[in-house]
């Protein structure tokens, strides 16, 4: 319970790695404030080749988080292999960043920000992470 940042791991490489998603949703429901970051992460892209079931898996993951339900959560979803250490660093690098990033914008106010700022600040983040990951990726 009061968690910063709640990270969410499926494997990308099994055939249905999302039949969990909606008991990780009532979790995050159930134990998490508003502000909680939350970063979905496709784990095994070492094992995950480019296949078609591959391809389908992340299509559906990105489809998943734009429902309501968990768009409301501003998840961020990226791409790790532990085996190879593919992004592993990056991801919590960004959930560190985006978590003193929200902590940094409380404190001139002492109140938590709205959904709105809170949104428009995170597709922000968002990008910034896409940016910092490709960056890493490409080292």
């Amino acid at each position: 319970q009061r968690a910063d940042c709640m990270i969410i791991c499926y494997d990308l490489s099994i055939e249905d790695p999302f039949k969990n998603f909606p008991h990780w949703r009532a979790q995050i429901e159930e134990h998490a404030d508003d502000e909680v970051v939350v970063i979905m992460v496709g784990c095994k892209t070492d094992l995950a080749t480019n296949d078609d079931r591959t391809q389908i898996n992340r299509v559906m993951a990105m489809n998943i988080l734009d429902q309501p339900e968990w768009k409301k959560f501003n998840p961020i979803s990226c791409e790790c292999s532990s085996k190879t250490g593919h992004n592993v660093n990056g991801t919590f690098i960004a959930c560190a960043e985006l978590v003193l990033s929200i902590r940094k914008s409380r404190e001139g106010t002492g109140k938590p920000q709205s959904a709105k700022e809170k949104l428009s600040e995170m597709e922000k983040q968002k990008e910034e992470m896409r940016k910092k990951n490709e960056e890493l990726s490409n080292e």
